[in-house]
C-alpha cells in the first residue's frame, strides 16, 4: 500500500512541476531594412527562398521607411519547385496566408519543414506600391539564407508570378521565427495543478482504507 501512494505522489509531483514549466521560447526577428524607395502601383513585389530547417513562423509584417505599414496586403505562398525568372511565370503555388487591411504585425502559428520553397509578396495600400529593401541575406539557424525577390505584375492574388535575381531590390516584408515544429497544444497550467492535487488526494485516501 506504502509503494502504491509513493507511486501516486511521485506522479503527482512530476505534473505539478510541468505545470509550471515554460514552454514558449524567445522568437527570432528578421526585418529586411526599408530603403525608401519601392515599387509598383500596379503590382506586388516580396521574396521567396527555401527553408533549410524546420521553422514556426510567429508573425509577419510589411515596413515602410516609418515602421510597419499601416494599411498593407500580405500573401503567403508555397511552391513546389524555384519560381522562373521573369520573362516565364508560373501559378503553381498553394497559399498559405492573405491577409488584407492590415495595421500591425500579423500573429501566426505557421509551422513550416526543412525544404520548403516560401514566398512572401506585399502591397502597402497607402503608398501604392510596395516598399523595397536590399537587404536579401540573412542568417536563419546555422545557415545564411539568400532572399530572391518575387514580383507579380497585378494586384490580383490569384495570377502568377515570376523570380527576379538580377536585382537585390526585395519587398521589406520582416517576420519573427523560432526553430522547430510548434508543440501540440498542452493543457493550460491550471488544469494540470488540479489534476496532480486530485491524483494525490486520490493517492491518500487509498492509502487510508
Amino acid at each position: 500500500m506504502l509503494n502504491r501512494f509513493l507511486s501516486f505522489f511521485a506522479a503527482s509531483i512530476l505534473l505539478l512541476s510541468s505545470a509550471f514549466v515554460s514552454t514558449a521560447s524567445a522568437g527570432v526577428i528578421v526585418e529586411p531594412t526599408p530603403t525608401g524607395g519601392g515599387c509598383c502601383g500596379f503590382g506586388e513585389r516580396g521574396y521567396w527562398f527555401e527553408t533549410l530547417e524546420d521553422m514556426t513562423f510567429e508573425s509577419i509584417w510589411l515596413s515602410n521607411s516609418s515602421g510597419v505599414s499601416q494599411n498593407y496586403d500580405l500573401q503567403i505562398l508555397q511552391f513546389s519547385a524555384a519560381p522562373p525568372e521573369f520573362g516565364a511565370s508560373t501559378t503553381d503555388f498553394t497559399q498559405l496566408g492573405l491577409f488584407e487591411n492590415q495595421s500591425s504585425k500579423i500573429d501566426l502559428n505557421l509551422n513550416i519543414a526543412a525544404g520548403t520553397i516560401l514566398g512572401f509578396l506585399a502591397y502597402d495600400n497607402d503608398l501604392n506600391e510596395t516598399p523595397y529593401s536590399q537587404d536579401s541575406t540573412h542568417t536563419i539557424g546555422a545557415n545564411d539564407i539568400s532572399f530572391t525577390r518575387l514580383i507579380r505584375q497585378t494586384l490580383n492574388n490569384n495570377d502568377a508570378v515570376s523570380s527576379e535575381a538580377s536585382t537585390s531590390d526585395i519587398g521589406a516584408i520582416g517576420f519573427e521565427y523560432s526553430l522547430g515544429q510548434a508543440p501540440a497544444t498542452v493543457p493550460e497550467p491550471s488544469s494540470l495543478a488540479i489534476f496532480a492535487l486530485a491524483l494525490l488526494g486520490l493517492g491518500a485516501r487509498r492509502v487510508k482504507k
